[in-house]
Order: structure tokens, then C-alpha cells, then sequence
């Protein structure tokens, strides 16, 4: 399980560890994008991606809307990687279920190095496909948006013990060789016992 602020790295280790370790992924993200994108073309929604997880999937208090979908859905994979999840309503979720091991990572990264990540990844996907939203983000929006993420619990996920922190200041090799040194171990440990 792999928790941080918007553009910290958690999908680049998501991926590294699918392919590594054979896991399934699942992105917390993409569900939203999934009922995001339904809202949209139905017409009974009309804000931001934020607003829309914040005021109508997670409506009423229900901040683990999410996992819930995801664990609906779960195709029983024991070893898997879920990328993303923003309350803490969902990590505690997704610890009390017993049906697979946890491996629970945090990844942080200065806010000014995961903006220019954002505008690198918003520049490419919009030559790859036609653009549905605006490329620009001004420091100060990127900020506000970080900020409305921690308090909906992110500010908490990063301060739960149960999590491994890793700062991800370096370059994407550097970074998954730190995270890597310490999944392998543990998933090896898993493979070992018969996990």
C-alpha cells in the first residue's frame, strides 16, 4: 500500500514493484477517474476531480467509499499493490483486512520538485492525447490543492507509524533503489514463510 501527496512517487514505485515482484495493481485514482468520468458524461457533475471525491463520493462521512469499491471488486490476487489512497479512513480499511499482507510505504516529496513533476506529466500526456483540462498550475494552486488533501486525512497517513516513510527528493533510479532495498527484503520474508 502505498500512501503521499499528489505526484511523490507512488505510482513510479507502484509499477516498479508489479513488475519486480509479479504483484497486481491497483490505483485508488483510477477508481475515482472511473466515477469521475460517469458523472461528467451523465451531466450530474460539473466540478473538479477533488470536489467530486471530496462532495459526492465520500459524501456523508463515507471516506473509505473508495476501498470499499476496491474490495468489492477484488479478484483475490493475495499479493497485490494499491497506490493512492488519500483519507485515513481508507488505510485503516485497507490494515483490517485480513486477506492479504501489508506492506504500508509513504512517499514524500517537496512540493516544488512534485510540481514540476505534474507540469512534465500534463505536457506529455497532453501530446499523447487530446487535453481535457489546462496544463498551467500556478505554485500557490498546487499548494492549496496539497493542502486540501491533508486535511482530508493525508496530514494523519503521514504520521501513522505503521507506514514506512521515504522522501523522494532524488531522481527516479535513486528513489527506487532506497524503496526497493527495503520492499524486497520484506517481501522476500513474505515468500519465505509461504505468504
Amino acid at each position: 500500500m502505498i500512501a503521499g501527496s499528489s505526484h511523490a512517487g507512488k505510482s513510479s514505485i507502484g509499477q516498479y514493484l508489479t513488475k519486480e515482484h509479479s504483484l497486481a495493481h491497483y490505483e485508488l485514482s483510477a477508481l475515482v477517474h472511473k466515477h469521475y468520468e460517469n458523472a461528467i458524461k451523465d451531466g450530474t457533475f460539473s466540478g473538479s476531480r477533488d470536489d467530486f471525491l471530496e462532495y459526492e463520493l465520500c459524501k456523508e462521512g463515507n471516506r473509505d467509499f473508495v476501498v470499499k469499491e476496491l474490495l468489492k471488486g477484488y479478484d483475490g490476487y493475495s499479493n497485490i499493490v494499491i497506490s493512492g489512497p488519500r483519507f485515513a479512513e481508507e488505510i485503516e480499511a485497507l490494515i483490517a483486512h485480513s486477506d492479504w499482507n501489508i506492506l504500508p510505504l509513504y512517499i514524500h516529496s517537496d512540493p516544488k520538485i512534485r510540481l514540476d513533476r505534474y507540469l512534465t506529466f500534463k505536457k506529455e500526456h497532453s501530446l499523447s492525447s487530446e487535453p481535457t483540462e489546462s496544463i498551467e498550475i500556478s505554485f500557490e494552486e498546487f499548494l492549496r490543492n496539497d493542502m486540501r488533501q491533508a486535511s482530508w486525512g493525508l496530514a494523519k497517513i503521514a504520521t501513522m507509524t505503521e507506514l514506512k516513510m521515504f522522501i523522494n527528493h532524488d531522481g527516479l533510479g535513486d528513489f527506487l533503489n532506497k524503496v526497493k532495498s527495503h520492499t524486497d527484503s520484506v517481501i522476500t520474508r513474505w515468500h519465505f514463510q509461504g505468504y
